[in-house]
């Protein structure tokens, strides 16, 4: 399988005109989610140059920091405390004078970041950090409206139309108990969207995924890339083929290149990928060029940062994310805790937006030797990719400076000798100073927010957990 097979719009059926241009609209407008004119607008957007969607979002950020400044009480105290005025928010540049939050921040005066000037209905929701710590916020019918769009635009790039059959592989235990609620059980039928329960990653439920795959056809499989990856693995295993999208949205988690290369060979389509988070829904998108993320310049900010000042085009730092659209708590130079950097090359498909790269690694869960040497987790993927047929499932824990605990989901053909290449490659990662410790289980459970992930620093502090792209299983 390669990448030849792009894409494409297709001619709408009787199913995807009543659902795109009935249901789906007369259940926004119900709800008072204008999503509608939004997702026009972003298509239109989308063929905007460099120098226009920056003007865009400059108004915008304009915008979010004068509504800030009138109406949040968090911010007006930060703002004066700075030593700005209201009139310094509309220079061009402001924003990196802003001091950029911290989690705690958020924790501690969540009442602060609500807008006080409309008492709108107020979606609230939470994080699922990795530690269990979570971060409460809310928004408007305006944000969950943006959010809805940029995700509608997306699904047009990969070929699929509004009311097409979407398969969810989905493991947030966040999402899971609203999802079998008997309002999203018809909204799901409505949307043509089966829902597969990704908390649940057993030998029993990757055969009933399989099936249900093959009987659904999805035209597009949206999943958690773990959970896909360990689906992907029992379906090669047992010989299971006859899933056929059109593409596959990955999200949650980095996509690595082995992933997307047995995603590919597997299911026979284009794969890809999203950034987002649980606060800000879907940020960046790959297009059918796959030559980065396209950031949604329209709705969102994105500032690569190292040592609090922007790093260079091509250089990699830790992102703040601004928020364009949520008035109702906004989120101002917000630290969402992964590493990526900014691309200076325009997108072969002409769109005009930013293209970053997402580092595969989060700065929370980076490892970090003895000598201060910091150790991102795929290179355990590559350790345990030596290993083939193995292990199943691995996961390291930095319990001290000097010791690390590599818990396992390990396959009889795992001996002394396999044992023997984990404690060198460790040793050449890491030297000869680090104490090893293993664990054996029978499955690692999912943290909280329903993610695998695959290294865990629990001597550094975690900031927020990387979310899903969207709110909705």
């Amino acid at each position: 399988m390669t990448r030849s097979r792009t894409a494409q719009r297709l001619h709408p059926t009787l199913r995807t005109r009543l659902t795109g241009g009935v249901l789906l609209p007369l259940y926004y407008r119900v709800s008072g989610i204008d999503v509608v004119s939004l997702q026009r607008e972003l298509e239109n957007d989308q063929w905007l140059g460099r120098e226009a969607l920056e003007h865009k979002q400059a108004r915008r950020i304009r915008e979010i920091l004068l509504h800030a400044w009138d109406h949040v009480p968090f911010y007006r105290k930060r703002f004066e405390a700075t030593g700005m005025q209201r009139a310094d928010l509309e220079e061009r540049g402001i924003l990196e004078r802003i001091p950029p939050l911290t989690k705690q921040e958020v924790i501690e005066h969540c009442e602060e970041f609500v807008d006080t000037s409309n008492p709108r209905p107020l979606e609230w929701s939470t994080t699922g950090g990795s530690t269990g710590e979570t971060v409460r916020f809310c928004q408007d019918r305006a944000a969950l409206a943006s959010i809805k769009a940029r995700e509608m635009r997306f699904h047009h790039w990969m070929g699929v139309q509004t009311g097409e059959r979407i398969a969810r592989l989905w493991g947030s235990p966040i999402d899971r108990e609203k999802a079998y609620t008997l309002k999203e059980r018809l909204l799901r039928r409505i949307k043509n969207v089966c829902f597969l329960d990704g908390y649940d990653l057993s030998e029993a439920a990757m055969a009933a995924y399989a099936k249900r795959l093959r009987e659904f056809r999805p035209q597009l499989l949206i999943a958690f890339t773990t959970c896909l990856n360990i689906l992907a693995e029992y379906m090669e295993e047992h010989g299971l083929g006859g899933v056929r999208p059109r593409a596959i949205l990955t999200t949650s988690s980095p996509l690595y290149p082995s992933y997307r290369a047995r995603f590919e060979r597997l299911f026979e389509c284009p794969v890809f990928d999203e950034y987002g988070s649980r606060e800000f829904g879907g940020m960046a998108h790959e297009c059918p060029a796959h030559q980065g993320l396209h950031v949604d310049m329209e709705d969102v900010h994105i500032e690569v940062t190292r040592a609090r000042s922007l790093a260079p085009a091509g250089d990699t730092g830790e992102l703040l994310v601004t928020g364009l659209f949520n008035r109702a708590f906004p989120l101002i130079r917000y630290p969402i805790g992964d590493l990526g950097r900014h691309l200076s090359q325009p997108c072969a498909c002409g769109r005009g937006s930013t293209l970053i790269e997402i580092v595969k690694g989060r700065s929370s869960e980076l490892l970090m030797g003895p000598k201060g040497i910091p150790v991102l987790g795929e290179y355990f993927i590559d350790v345990f990719d030596s290993l083939p047929g193995e292990v199943r499932k691995f996961r390291i824990h930095q319990t001290g400076a000097k010791t690390l605990r590599v818990v396992l989901v390990a396959a009889p053909a795992f001996g002394e000798g396999s044992r023997r290449y984990v404690l060198e490659a460790i040793a050449q990662k890491f030297g000869d100073e680090m104490e090893v410790e293993f664990e054996y289980m029978d499955e690692i459970p999912p943290l909280p927010s329903g993610k695998q992930l695959l290294t865990i620093n629990e001597t550094s502090p975690k900031p927020t957990d990387r979310g899903t792209a969207s709110q909705e299983p």
